[in-house]
């Protein structure tokens, strides 16, 4: 509300972008399945991500108060990049306990509402005062993904 000027009532501008992003990307997803290789959906959906990520950073660097629009291009295109890895990630933690599968997809989303806990409770409020830190960290966050794929294939 306050990096965007905005009052209370207009948080359609923050989210009707980033639901564009989940809906679309799980969309994307589901057309990409069996057509393209996971590991190269990955790769895309790291490629969208991390391009997002740092335009958003060099925009909120470089240019003061930047417009609102640009930026909910960006948020659209980081969501749309996260929706489609999630799948991959998914099938293939589940791959990993064939046998358990109903207990993997348990520890999964327990993991999965912790870490979204810890960054949405701790981490966003920190770094939500300056948009350049809170670019930041988006970007941080996606590339420390991108290295933990990276390293595990």
């Amino acid at each position: 509300m306050g990096q965007w000027h905005m009052t209370e009532t207009e948080f359609a501008y923050l989210f009707v972008p980033l639901i564009i992003g989940i809906m679309g990307g799980a969309c994307l997803s589901g057309r990409l399945a069996g057509r393209i290789d996971g590991t190269r959906q990955i790769a895309i959906g790291y490629a969208l991500a991390l391009t997002g990520g740092l335009l958003s950073l060099l925009l909120h660097m470089f240019v003061k108060s930047p417009p609102v629009f640009p930026q909910q291009v960006l948020i659209t295109t980081v969501a749309i990049g996260v929706q489609l890895m999630m799948p991959i990630y998914a099938l293939r933690m589940l791959d990993m306990f064939p046998d358990a599968r109903g207990s993997a997809a348990s520890v999964q989303s327990c993991v999965m509402l912790g870490v979204g806990a810890i960054f949405l409770g701790a981490l966003v409020p920190a770094l939500s005062g300056w948009m350049v830190a809170l670019a930041a960290g988006s970007l941080g966050s996606a590339l420390i993904g991108f290295m933990i794929w990276r390293m595990a294939w």
